[in-house]
């Protein structure tokens, strides 16, 4: 059995990609591709579905709150490959945050933040992530996960 390293606790997976909404799969999609060759095609691809105009600012904003990340991060955020079909812990949180503040709960995505952030900076991400999730969740589909109990490993 091999020894579980904690500086990957942000990578243990915690769900699966065929178990969540498009909203939550679209925001975890994005964060593994930040940064990656492939990511324009990902922002071209949504900008062609909810046009243009909405589609740039969805990624500026998006762009935004991920310097604040890569910048302030308690700890580098890990993602898991592209074709990964499990979640991670921190891709997990980072769709949770992006969701409840869009959801108007700007309370509790606070408390999301601070596993991702430093508190003094968590305001100003609650801001970004409010605008990115109306920009998104608003256009991607929303449809209900898998009853709760559902076994994924």
């Amino acid at each position: 059995m091999t020894k579980f390293d904690p500086r990957l606790s942000g990578a243990a997976p915690v769900s699966r990609v065929d178990a969540v909404d498009e909203q939550t799969l679209f925001l975890v999609t994005a964060l593994r591709k930040f940064g990656q060759s492939d990511e324009a095609v990902l922002w071209e691809s949504f900008s062609m579905m909810i046009g243009a105009h909405r589609g740039d600012n969805a990624r500026g904003v998006f762009e935004n709150l991920m310097f604040l990340i890569t910048r302030h991060a308690r700890r580098p955020l890990m993602t898991h490959d592209s074709a990964c079909n499990c979640i991670g812990a921190d891709e997990a949180s980072f769709a949770q945050f992006v969701r409840l503040a869009a959801q108007g709960d700007p309370e509790d995505a606070m408390l999301i933040g601070m596993l991702l952030l430093p508190a003094d900076i968590v305001p100003v991400a609650v801001g970004l992530a409010q605008q990115l999730g109306l920009l998104i969740c608003g256009t991607v589909p929303y449809t209900q996960a898998p009853h709760a109990g559902a076994v994924y490993h």
